[in-house]
């Protein structure tokens, strides 16, 4: 298994996520043709406001930073939410992403893995996520 840790993000890791984030998921959303290309960067931003109305400090929300546990190195990020509104009991990944030039060697696996770590420390049963069609 690939040495990963999970490192709960600061607040400048958070907003680098965040600016990083809206735009990538108004892409997505267009290319999925879910929503026009007008309008959709302030529709993403008005998405993650509505989920993380405070940040970091979002109830339920869990954001990390992944990073290769012998360098240090930070090779993606994921957002999970224990606190899932729409399946109690259960956990929710709005958001996992490794960077291009560290995929194929099994850091995905290891971030699904200690994210369970995380939801089962919270009491949830099970995870969910949704994946876009081109993914």
């Amino acid at each position: 298994m690939a040495n990963l840790i999970m490192r709960p993000m600061t607040a400048e890791s958070f907003a680098r996520y965040l600016e990083r984030s809206v735009a990538g998921y108004a892409e997505s959303k267009v290319k999925a043709g879910a929503w026009p290309a007008e309008g959709a960067l302030e529709r993403s931003r008005q998405d993650f406001a509505k989920f993380l109305p405070k940040g970091l400090e979002s109830p339920g929300q869990r954001l990390f930073d992944l990073v290769l546990a012998a360098s240090g190195e930070t090779v993606g990020h994921l957002w999970l939410d224990v606190e899932f509104p729409r399946d109690p009991g259960n956990a929710f990944i709005y958001d996992i992403q490794i960077d291009a030039d560290h995929r194929g060697r099994g850091l995905g696996r290891a971030a699904l893995d200690l994210a369970d770590e995380v939801a089962r420390k919270h009491g949830c049963r099970e995870m969910r996520l949704q994946v876009f069609g081109d993914n």
